[in-house]
């Protein structure tokens, strides 16, 4: 199984429940910002500074990160392949719950490594969380 194809399908099955327009593009963009973020964060704990080139920097490693997840994902719609292979495919318990708490973790560790105060974090996470919530309760009603 491939975790980048895999993150991606839960995201894209996530959005989908709360968003029938192009969700697809959001979940590319979105996959493509929390990759940035990740990378962002790793040079943050490295003792990297942030700057206003810094934040550039990261503005435009997101868009190669979206231009790569474009060619990757939707070019040739081969994100309707990746859906039908998951959907087929038994889930495992274990990853179901990492990869559902992968943009809640990438969150934390940049608002940690920005030094952000414990209440205020949780209530980022909070807001991270609430598609999820929205997407399981759309997903339930159905």
């Amino acid at each position: 199984m491939n975790i980048y194809n895999y993150i991606f399908y839960k995201m894209f099955k996530s959005i989908h429940n709360t968003n029938k327009i192009y969700p697809e593009i959001f979940t590319c963009m979105y996959f493509s910002i929390l990759l940035s973020v990740n990378i962002y964060t790793f040079l943050i704990f490295l003792g990297f500074k942030i700057t206003k080139l810094t934040v550039i920097s990261v503005f435009i490693l997101t868009l190669i990160i979206l231009y790569f997840n474009y060619l990757h994902f939707l070019k040739r719609d081969k994100y309707k392949i990746i859906v039908d292979k998951f959907e087929e495919t038994d889930k495992i318990w274990i990853i179901e719950k990492l990869v559902f708490l992968y943009p809640q973790i990438t969150f934390c560790l940049l608002f940690v490594s920005l030094n952000i105060d414990f209440w205020r974090i949780i209530l980022l996470l909070l807001a991270v969380s609430i598609t999820e919530i929205i997407s399981f309760l759309k997903k339930n009603k159905s």
